[in-house]
């Protein structure tokens, strides 16, 4: 069952994918920039705003969602501890990891938790698209 906080977008386009995106970020603007922008590239994507959301969303359909696309700093639950709980539930997922924070991926905390792949939150179309698809290949 989809939370309120949450929204669900179909793939737009020729290039359409089966792939499904669940996308995490606080800030409910950039929830639904993201929502458009993946759903342009191909993918359907379910977007929330809170990451304990996400997280029910996750669980109540793990094998529903190819690609975990999460912000690092959000209040109650970072990146870091929705990537450790999502993994938890399935170990095999993908998850990208978007911050805005440079010491936090030196740190090689993002790795240590599972995290495949990690950016900046300013990442342009073809690098985030680049990002995916090395995300979804493994």
């Amino acid at each position: 069952m989809a939370h309120t906080d949450c929204l669900t977008v179909e793939a737009k386009g020729t290039t359409s994918s089966t792939k499904t995106i669940l996308f995490v970020d606080d800030e409910g603007i950039l929830v639904e920039m993201n929502l458009l922008r993946f759903s342009r590239m191909g993918y359907n994507v379910v977007g929330c705003k809170s990451p304990a959301n996400a997280l029910d969303t996750f669980k109540s359909a793990p094998d529903k969602f190819d690609l975990v696309i999460t912000d690092y700093t959000m209040p109650h639950m970072t990146g870091i501890d929705l990537t450790r709980e999502i993994l938890a539930i399935r170990p095999d997922v993908p998850i990208l990891l978007l911050s805005g924070s440079d010491e936090l991926i030196a740190s090689g905390k993002v790795r240590e938790a599972g995290v495949k792949v990690y950016a900046s939150k300013v990442a342009d179309r073809q690098e985030l698209e680049e990002l995916i698809e090395q995300a979804l290949q493994g």
